[in-house]
């Protein structure tokens, strides 16, 4: 096999052209080059390392130009074959077809020293070259930044990362067991009390962020149709805080008395800056704060390396794109994005101490505790919060994990609450009912169809979803997300300003739907009354009522799934409750204007000598309550949010009938979840714990990766050789055997424990072939298959050991191995075709 030489490094890149897009590392060259040298190689090693092609562009080139032959050589085909020589006398191996030495010679033209930009790997595993794409849209960057870029995407060992926490807690034991009792129980309460700071830090930060971002969309979304003359800087509700009511508060201003050109061109023209600089931000500074980000804090959370998703500049980005993009009026809602804020946070926590740093596991049981604070603070729900990332977000969720997370949620909606005390926010809670009238039983199949209708909703919005979100991908529009989130803006500005309903901020609608007649003080109360037997039920008729509130529901569903996936910060949460608000509020104010029509017989004989039977407000809780659960297919966690929204504890049964059949109703329709669709039409891999495998008739033999593989053989453990492994190779993790020729398994060891020795023999100055004592650092019993074990078996065992790998042994001989990502790229195909594709 080739030598690699080992001196000053240097950066190399390695293409593999079987992929058409491929890894890089380092390497070591000789000496500092002068200029470019394209290498063309199959890369191989002590273990016979495998047989992709790949094409190797190092920085830097030898005083002598190298040669490269013409030799035909039997059994590659139409490949040429040469060597060329370095000043050292080192060899590189290359194979290349005409064409791709084309290809990657026009390419290669201009690039200078230290200026390659290449793609960099999804992961070690070359069957998921669809998950490039995360990485690759950030372009260049430091060297920092593309070692963080290339740990990205890889996938957690949680079967690791708990012996891990158990090696964490005998070094402690280790390391006290000397110390006087005194410095021992300081020192273990200081080790086990830190997570519990950090969860604290991480929720009061979480509460200040979401705060500050709360208070600025607001008034940003006020900002386009007026302003304060108290203080430019006040929201509606900041400014009008001691006046009853917000229509006639005499110290807010509209824009040219909130009528005419004047008034529809400061709507527009704000609207459309505010959508335009998100869009820009979010492009030019950090690509991952686009969307909500749920999806891929579903995937990190279920053992997947995605650090630059959570870097220090996608939270500003987020923080500042989410005020703007929700500020422009764009149909979408800050509440998910606080989410990925919240764990974003976390994040930065994490890697202030060395016990999360050195513990995936660790981290994520602090994401979990992050995503249920995100949620806590976005609707001051911290027990919603909890059951949001038991049901939906985390996979890895241990009993231990909800207490931390309950704990970190209460902090942060407790800070929540004390940044509401302030009169900059003008505002206790986001919908409370004022209303606490009892149902009645004839309601109940009201209710039901309501929860039908709601399933059947969620699931188109999802198709649509897709649809625009596989439109932006294949056409010019992924080139352009500033000119099309302006046009997508100027569409919005366009529908709304025409439609009452809409004009104001998506918050303020669903507290109108959700209120009473007797209560609501808006300018939109004509509309949500009508027929409901107060003075304005003559303004106008029910009919002209119930189509206000139902073409207003059918604009923001569209509306919503056009804007879901735009290229800005923005969620579906909130636009979702608003569709089945205004849809369940036209279905109250149908039953009880039937009601009105029928008296108190009939199924109306529950209403005699009640003064009010019917109330409208339910109907728009319980409408909120079923498209929420048909978007995210959630239920307990959807009941409680809502509850703790409302405060409505006298209509759980009502929700939850409504959500229990939106959710059937929904998975009928034969889609899941909008996150999990997402995140497979993204490729991310996410292996779903809550979901049975696909049922398949394929066995271990026909997805495992056959030999010959990158192992680590025991007669051959020498410094150079586990160098030559560590370069040529980019897998995370290589089994060990007794000898290539054998392949008996004596064990598993990762690439960072072998690294790890490598480094320790190379501060001793062993030489080049000093052996490297392995077996301390070797898992000596690796899970191992057989080649005829049903694939169902191995979902399984993946899903509920949390593995990464599983070996596939024939009578202790290797003969393949299975990675998640091999497990889920076939499972993938089995399923049926998807409407996006």
């Amino acid at each position: 096999p080739p030598r690699t030489c080992h001196s000053s490094p240097l950066p190399l890149r390695i293409f593999d052209l079987s992929r058409r897009e491929g890894p890089h590392s380092l390497a070591c060259l000789p000496k500092p080059l002068d200029r470019l040298s394209v290498s063309w190689g199959v890369y191989g090693g002590p273990a016979l390392l495998g047989s992709s092609l790949r094409l190797a562009v190092q920085v830097g080139g030898g005083s002598q130009e190298g040669k490269r032959g013409g030799e035909r050589k039997g059994g590659t085909g139409g490949m040429r074959h040469g060597i060329e020589e370095q000043e050292s006398g080192e060899e590189l191996v290359c194979l290349l077809d005409d064409e791709e030495e084309r290809m990657v010679e026009r390419q290669s033209e201009g690039w200078g020293e230290g200026r390659l930009q290449t793609p960099h790997p999804s992961d070690a595993n070359p069957s998921s070259s669809n998950l490039a794409s995360h990485s690759r849209r950030t372009g260049g960057g430091s060297w920092h930044e593309r070692g963080e870029r290339e740990r990205d995407m890889q996938t957690v060992d949680w079967s690791f990362e708990r012996t891990g926490r158990r090696a964490h807690a005998g070094r402690v034991r280790c390391m006290t067991g000397k110390w006087p009792a005194v410095l021992r129980v300081l020192y273990e309460g200081w080790d086990r009390g830190l997570g519990w700071l950090v969860l604290c830090a991480v929720g009061v930060s979480s509460g200040v962020v979401c705060s500050l971002v709360d208070i600025g969309a607001d008034w940003a979304t006020d900002l386009k149709l007026g302003r304060c003359q108290r203080g430019w800087w006040m929201s509606r509700a900041a400014c009008c805080i001691d006046s009853r009511d917000l229509a006639g508060c005499p110290d807010w201003a509209a824009w040219a008395g909130g009528h005419g050109v004047v008034a529809l061109g400061a709507y527009a023209v704000l609207g459309t800056g505010m959508a335009g600089l998100a869009a820009w931000l979010t492009r030019e500074l950090a690509e991952d704060a686009q969307g909500s980000g749920i999806a891929e804090i579903k995937v990190i959370l279920g053992g997947c390396v995605m650090r630059r998703f959570l870097r220090p500049w996608t939270l500003v980005v987020k923080a500042m794109g989410v005020i703007l993009s929700v500020g422009s009026g764009l149909s979408i809602g800050k509440e998910g994005p606080m989410i990925h804020i919240s764990a974003c946070i976390g994040s930065l926590w994490s890697r202030l101490f060395a016990k999360f740093r050195s513990s995936e596991a660790s981290q994520r049981e602090l994401l979990s505790s992050a995503a249920a604070a995100g949620m806590g603070v976005a609707f001051g729900a911290p027990i919603g919060g909890v059951l949001f990332s038991l049901e939906e977000a985390s996979t890895y969720f241990p009993p231990r994990t909800m207490w931390k997370a309950f704990f970190c949620a209460t902090a942060g909606v407790a800070t929540v609450q004390y940044f509401h005390r302030l009169p900059v926010s003008g505002k206790l809670a986001l919908f409370e009912v004022h209303f606490h009238s009892q149902w009645k039983w004839f309601e109940m199949p009201a209710f039901a169809i309501v929860g039908a209708i709601g399933g059947i909703l969620g699931s188109l919005l999802i198709r649509l979803t897709l649809f625009f979100t596989s439109l932006r991908k294949t056409s010019f529009l992924q080139q352009h997300p500033v000119y099309e989130t302006v046009t997508l803006c100027i569409l919005t500005c366009a529908l709304h300003w025409n439609i009452s309903l809409l004009r104001g901020g998506t918050n303020g609608l669903i507290a109108s739907l959700l209120s009473d007649c007797s209560l609501d003080q808006g300018t939109e109360q004509s509309v949500l009354c009508a027929g409901g037997g107060d003075s304005s039920a003559g303004v106008i008729t029910l009919s002209d009522a119930l189509t206000s509130l139902v073409f207003a529901g059918l604009v923001k569903f569209f509306l919503t799934s056009l804007t879901a996936t735009a290229r800005v910060p923005g969620g579906t949460l909130v636009p979702s409750l608003a569709i089945g608000a205004l849809l369940g509020r036209a279905a109250g104010l149908w039953v009880e204007s039937l009601h009105k029509s029928q008296g108190d017989s009939g199924m109306f004989g529950a209403c005699v000598n009640v003064s009010k039977c019917v109330t409208p407000g339910v109907y728009a809780m319980v409408g909120a309550a079923a498209v929420l659960g048909g978007v995210t297919r959630m239920t307990v966690s959807v009941v409680v949010i809502i509850l703790e929204l409302t405060g409505g504890l006298e209509y759980v049964l009502p929700l939850m009938v409504a959500v229990m059949v939106s959710k059937l109703v929904g998975d009928a329709c034969g889609t899941e979840s909008l996150y999990d669709e997402m995140v497979m039409m993204h490729g991310y891999p996410y292996l779903d714990t809550k979901n049975e495998a696909p049922t398949t008739d394929l066995l271990a033999g026909d997805i495992m990766t056959q030999t010959p593989l990158d192992c680590v053989a025991l007669n051959d453990t020498t410094l150079s050789s586990i160098e030559a492994l560590l370069v040529c190779s980019q897998f995370q993790g290589f089994p060990v055997v007794t000898t290539v020729q054998e392949m008996q398994v004596s064990g598993f060891v990762s690439r960072a424990a072998l690294s790890g020795a490598l480094l320790e023999v190379q501060n001793s100055r062993g030489g080049r072939d000093s052996p490297i004592d392995i077996w301390g650092v070797t898992d000596t019993a690796p899970l191992q298959i057989t080649p005829t074990t049903q694939v169902d078996r191995v979902w399984e065992l993946f899903s509920l050991l949390g593995l990464r790998y599983v070996l596939v042994c024939k009578q202790g001989r290797l003969i393949g191995i299975i990675k998640k990502k091999d497990l889920l790229s076939r499972m993938n195909q089995a399923r049926p075709s998807k409407h996006w594709h």
